[in-house]
């Protein structure tokens, strides 16, 4: 489930980042194309996907540490974000292996 849940969580803070307009604009990375026409659109879903993560930290693990736990998740995995998307060190594949690798061993160990 914490697993989902980073995924979620990134999922979301990636289409916040993604419609700024902060982030440095490379048009071959996945779905920038359609974030920089939609940017109300892609706020809204990303605000949405961020909002649910909360709920569903908060719902899994209590309202006090869930709330905690999502907080420190949306902090750690939005600063990963913001310093590892402009290196482009992993792609989409390498993001796609990393949460199955992490979603198999959360389901062997739990």
């Amino acid at each position: 489930m914490i697993t989902l849940l980073s995924l979620l969580f990134f999922l979301g803070f990636f289409q916040l980042y993604a419609s700024s307009e902060r982030m440095p604009h490379n048009q071959q990375m996945l779905g920038i194309t359609w974030v920089q026409q939609h940017k109300l659109t892609a706020k809204t879903v990303g605000s949405s996907l961020v909002v649910l993560s909360l709920l569903l930290t908060g719902i899994q693990y209590g309202w006090g540490a869930g709330l905690l736990l999502g907080s420190i998740m949306l902090m750690t995995i939005g600063s990963l974000t913001i310093c590892i998307t402009p290196l482009r060190v992993i792609g989409r594949w390498g993001m796609l292996a990393l949460f199955s690798i992490s979603f198999s061993l959360e389901l062997l160990i739990f």
